[in-house]
């Protein structure tokens, strides 16, 4: 990618673009090949990267981010370099936001995994359960809302961000193993 490129790139696809190279290098890989690839990144390269992986993740919603976060071990681990990277770009509301979905995450952990547990072995859950999930949702909806509102606003900032550090950015979109 050159410089004229990625002037030429807005929001999702400006993102898209320089963070490609990093997420083919991790995905489905094993957690050694993912931390040193990780961990050859700078600070602003992560605070990207942590924020595209949140996003793609997110997409269905912060309930089902946490419920498939079950299937491999979780994802609640990522959320505090996920809050570190917005507060790095300037976003300390999305960051609230995330951090309010970690809080609700971890009051309900258990019953989640319950949930799940009882999905994967298709045994309904009993009235109560049902009614408890249904809440739940409801709370994790409200924090889909606050995400989806101000994501455009997260997205802007991080375009702005990448172009005050080009230079970084495009090491990191032309990346060579």
């Amino acid at each position: 990618m050159t410089k004229k490129e990625m002037y030429s790139l807005k929001g999702n696809e400006l993102i898209k673009s320089i963070v490609d190279f990093t997420i083919d290098q991790m995905r489905a890989k094993g957690e050694q090949k993912k931390k040193e690839v990780y961990n050859r990144l700078t600070i602003n390269q992560k605070s990207l990267l942590s924020f595209w992986i949140m996003y793609g993740h997110t997409l269905a919603g912060w309930f089902q981010f946490y419920l498939e976060g079950i299937i491999v071990g979780g994802y609640d681990h990522y959320i505090p370099e996920i809050r570190k990277g917005l507060i790095h770009v300037g976003d300390r509301t999305m960051a609230d936001i995330v951090a309010g979905s970690e809080k609700l995450y971890k009051q309900n952990r258990g019953f989640i995994s319950e949930v799940w547990d009882k999905t994967e072995k298709h045994i309904a859950l009993d009235e109560k359960k049902q009614i408890n999930l249904n809440g739940l949702k409801i709370e994790f909806k409200e924090i889909d809302r606050l995400f989806l509102v101000t994501l455009d606003s997260t997205i802007k900032k991080i375009e702005m961000y990448i172009r005050k550090y080009t230079d970084e950015y495009l090491a990191m979109a032309n990346s060579i193993e």
